[in-house]
């Protein structure tokens, strides 16, 4: 992208377009990478899928062994809230987390924009299509001062 002159990564316009429009669809690839993985066979473990071995992991009761497992029966507290504020990061109600450039319009042309364009719609171009339709709607309505 930056080859192709579309990104400035030292524009903060460009970054917030950048992770507006991308954060969503890598969250989403690695979502379904994770359920296929998951739910995959291992023929070395008698066909059992990671899912079917880390519950019965759980049932064996040999959950001191298995960080995640610890997480489940005992939550670190506010080990997350305070990496979130440490990092300067906020979490946004689709649980992931955005590094935060501000965004560059106003509230009723964030609202026109999550309407017009979608950003979860098949690309054919790996979501350059997209960032170009959401850098073009940025650019087309700048913030009112």
């Amino acid at each position: 992208m930056e080859e192709r002159q579309l990104l400035n990564v030292n524009d903060k316009t460009h970054r917030w377009v950048l992770q507006y429009v991308f954060v969503p669809i890598i969250d989403r690839a690695l979502r379904q990478w994770m359920e296929t993985h998951n739910t995959h066979k291992i023929r070395t473990e008698n066909n059992r899928t990671p899912n079917m071995m880390w519950f019965q992991s759980l049932v064996q009761g040999d959950s001191q062994r298995y960080t995640s497992v610890r997480n489940i029966e005992q939550p670190p507290n506010e080990a997350v809230s305070d990496a979130i504020r440490d990092l300067q990061l906020s979490e946004d109600d689709t649980t992931y987390l955005v590094p935060r450039d501000p965004c560059p319009l106003s509230q009723h042309n964030f609202q026109q924009l999550q309407t017009t364009i979608a950003i979860n719609r098949n690309s054919t171009s790996h979501g350059l299509d997209i960032f170009g339709d959401v850098m073009q709607f940025v650019l087309a309505h700048p913030t009112e001062l």
